[in-house]
């Protein structure tokens, strides 16, 4: 990753990491993905834990921002060890343009800047809440708020002011986010 990084300094980076509500076997949890240069954040609700349902958003996703975004925006995809990510083969496999590089155990400050959007989403919803009550409506109007904060990090902006360079803005609404 240090490497890449070095040899690739302008290359976008995606963040990726689940919350889960409940521990539980298959209960559902938010798939999260974060723009790391503008703390642009998106919120999925899957229904429970797996590589198929990640992989599954990652094509819905994929399918509403257009390939050559997906392509653009996913070229370093930075995640952790959990079960749901494990599966490199499978996520190459389907997404072969991804650099995906994983943190090192028990090390998710890694990944700080998606750590530390989800403090907003456990803000609305502790830990230990389930997550079923909520549909991606709810999600999403939870996700466009976070992504309304402005941040002393983006110089008095929010992430919405940024994200048109990454992302045209008639597709982030597609993706009903406001």
């Amino acid at each position: 990753y240090e490497r890449y990084k070095i040899y690739n300094p302008n290359a976008c980076e995606i963040q990726m990491d689940t919350v889960e509500g409940i521990k539980e076997n298959n209960a559902p949890v938010l798939l999260t993905l974060e723009i790391v240069e503008i703390n642009f954040l998106f919120i999925f609700k899957i229904d429970s834990q797996t590589i198929d349902e990640v992989t599954k958003k990652l094509y819905y996703f994929k399918d509403i921002i257009g390939e050559d975004t997906f392509n653009k925006i996913m070229e370093i995809l930075l995640t952790d060890n959990g079960k749901e990510f494990i599966n490199v083969e499978k996520i190459m496999e389907i997404f072969s343009k991804i650099n995906i590089f994983y943190c090192h155990p028990y090390s998710s400050f890694e990944k700080g800047a998606i750590e530390n959007n989800h403090e907003f989403i456990r803000r609305v919803i502790p830990k230990g809440i389930s997550l079923k009550p909520y549909n991606q409506k709810d999600i999403n109007l939870l996700c466009s708020h976070i992504n309304s904060l402005f941040r002393e990090s983006l110089n008095g902006k929010c992430p919405f002011d940024l994200i048109e360079n990454y992302i045209p803005m008639d597709i982030v609404k597609k993706l009903e986010l406001s």
